[in-house]
Parts: structure tokens; C-alpha cells; sequence
């Protein structure tokens, strides 16, 4: 029994120590599972005995109709995001393979858990599964997406959508999953978009009015950032033989995941004047240059860890010592 506000990650890696399953079915408690969804991911399991994790087709509780998540998709920026999100439910009838999955709704080989460690209890809440889809490309694994086996989400009932407390979480989990899981392959080819999108996000969030949760998120990475640095490197000879694989499941080769296309709008509104476009656009410029001077700092602890990283993925152009 475990006391108290545990998150997430060690609940589930509780429980599934406990279990003598050959499959860990995850959920979150703010789910409502189709009556046949586990008899759906099983037959799944049968029909690909070559996959070691399936993911559910995650539907929005309001409007079941809509997908809330079909797998996670992976942009060129790290940014890892709810793949088909919107889109109708219908249109999904095939298995896909998959990237990565929801903890909200994943499917694990029990032994392939047990092997990498379960969900890192570092993270805490957020962003522990997409640090698992990376340690699962990490070593090779296959996964799909199974249409058929579906689940009802709420979405963000335990920690509110926006809240502080999520934002703090999502932004120290992203540097912490960026520093030990992404592979030295997509670093060397994507490192521009990293440190872009990363800079222009946290800009963002400054301008939303949430610089307590960049600060604090930033904070507590920097107490975790040696941890982080000791745990690539345990897994960094996984990374090197299997990495090329992340690269090749990019699927948006831009800096910002949420900016996907969205579909005109039915009537345009007519043009603004051109002084008040003008206006807006200075606007623009000057807050996004400012906000970014701001947040450029409060990366510090992450960009100290890149020459470190570099250390770890490149042991033959100098001595490694003890970075972490």
C-alpha cells in the first residue's frame, strides 16, 4: 500500500511488480474502457507476437466520435504529441504501428517492463511515458496502435488542464527525457530544432503568464540533470546501435508539434487595416524578442548538460571522467 500523493509512475511500476501477467494493461483512472476493449488488444497481441507494446484508440469522453490519441507521434523539435488527435474515429480500422503510446491506454509485454525498469520514478507525473517510447525505440521494440480496442478519456481530471502544477511537471520532464532518451542520431541532426522549439516554447509560456512553473521546472531539472546524464550513459550503447530509428519515425520535420495544419475557415474575416496589422506585428516582434531574452537564461541548467551529453555519446573524443 503506498501512502499518500505518489504520481504516477511509481504507482504503476507498484503494480506491475506485483503482477505475474505476461501483459500490463495501464489506465488511468480518468478513463471508461469499451466493454470489449481488453478481449480487442489481446487478439492484437495474437495477431503481432512480434510487438512488445499496443496502444488503445483513445476517444474523448465528450465526443466519442473524435480521437483524443492514437499513439504518440514524434516531431523533429523532441516534441512528442497525441498522434491523430481530432480526427474521426471512424476513420481507424487498421493496426498501425506506433512510435510510441498513452500510459492512459498502453499495452506492455510484462518482461520488456521489467527489463528497461518500468516508468522512470524520477519523473514522477507527465512525460514518463514518452521517456519509456524512447527507451522502447531505444532497444529495438515494435509497437501498434489497435483501432478496435477502444477507450473513453477525460482528459487531465487528476491534475487540471493548464494548472500550474502540470505545466511545472511537463516542462522538467521534457528536459529530463530530452538529456537521457533522445539518441545522439537525432541530436546530430535535429539539435537545431531542439534548442529552437525549446527556447520558443518556454518564450511562450512566459508570455501566458507561467514563468513560476518555467522557473521552478527548470529548477528541479538542474537537481536531476546528473541523474539524468548517469542514466544515458547506461544506456548509451543501446542508443548507438538502435538509434537511427528514432530519426526515422519523425513525422512532422517542424520546431513546434502543436502548430499542425488546421482547415480554413468556412467564411475568412475581412483583412484588418494596415495600421492595425502593422501594430500587431511590432507587438509580436518586440514581446517575443523579450521573452525570450528572459527565457534564454533560465535554460542554463539544460544547455549545460549538452557538452556533457556529447561527452557521453562521443567516449573517444575525450576523457569521460566522471561528467555525471
Amino acid at each position: 500500500m503506498l501512502d499518500g500523493k505518489q504520481g504516477f509512475s511509481k504507482p504503476v511500476n507498484t503494480g506491475c511488480a506485483a503482477a505475474r501477467a505476461p501483459w500490463l494493461f495501464v489506465l488511468n483512472d480518468d478513463t471508461v474502457c469499451h466493454d470489449d476493449c481488453l478481449s480487442r488488444l489481446l487478439a492484437g497481441v495474437a495477431a503481432h507476437p512480434e510487438a512488445d507494446f499496443f496502444g488503445a484508440l483513445m476517444l474523448y469522453y465528450d465526443d466519442p466520435a473524435k480521437v483524443q490519441s492514437g499513439g504518440h507521434g514524434l516531431a523533429s523539435s523532441g516534441a512528442v504529441y497525441e498522434d491523430y488527435a481530432g480526427d474521426p474515429a471512424a476513420e481507424f480500422t487498421e493496426p498501425l504501428a506506433l512510435f510510441g503510446v498513452c500510459a492512459g491506454a498502453a499495452l506492455y509485454r510484462a518482461s520488456v517492463f521489467a527489463e528497461l525498469g518500468g516508468f522512470d520514478e524520477d519523473f514522477h507525473i507527465i512525460n514518463e511515458d514518452v521517456d519509456f517510447d524512447f527507451r522502447l525505440q531505444n532497444t529495438g521494440r515494435q509497437g501498434f496502435l489497435l483501432p478496435d480496442a477502444k477507450v473513453l478519456h477525460r482528459v487531465s481530471q487528476f491534475m487540471g488542464t493548464g494548472s500550474p502544477r502540470m505545466i511545472h511537471a511537463y516542462l522538467k520532464n521534457r528536459c529530463c527525457y530530452l538529456v537521457k532518451s533522445v539518441p545522439p542520431q537525432f541530436w546530430r541532426d535535429n539539435w537545431r530544432e531542439i534548442l529552437h522549439w525549446t527556447l520558443i516554447d518556454n518564450a511562450g509560456w512566459i508570455r501566458k503568464g507561467y514563468g513560476g512553473p518555467l522557473v521552478r521546472a527548470h529548477w528541479d531539472f538542474a537537481r536531476l540533470a546528473a541523474r539524468m546524464l548517469r542514466k544515458r550513459r547506461a544506456q548509451s550503447a543501446a542508443m548507438a546501435e538502435h538509434g537511427q530509428r528514432v530519426v526515422d519515425w519523425i513525422k512532422l520535420p517542424i520546431w513546434d508539434a502543436r502548430r499542425q495544419p488546421q482547415p480554413p475557415a468556412a467564411t475568412p474575416p475581412p483583412p484588418a487595416p494596415a495600421r492595425e496589422r502593422l501594430s500587431r506585428e511590432l507587438e509580436r516582434v518586440v514581446l517575443g524578442t523579450l521573452t525570450r531574452a528572459v527565457a534564454l537564461p533560465i535554460m542554463a541548467p539544460f544547455l549545460a548538460c549538452l557538452p556533457m551529453m556529447w561527452r557521453i555519446d562521443h567516449p573517444g573524443g575525450g576523457n569521460r571522467g566522471e561528467d555525471a
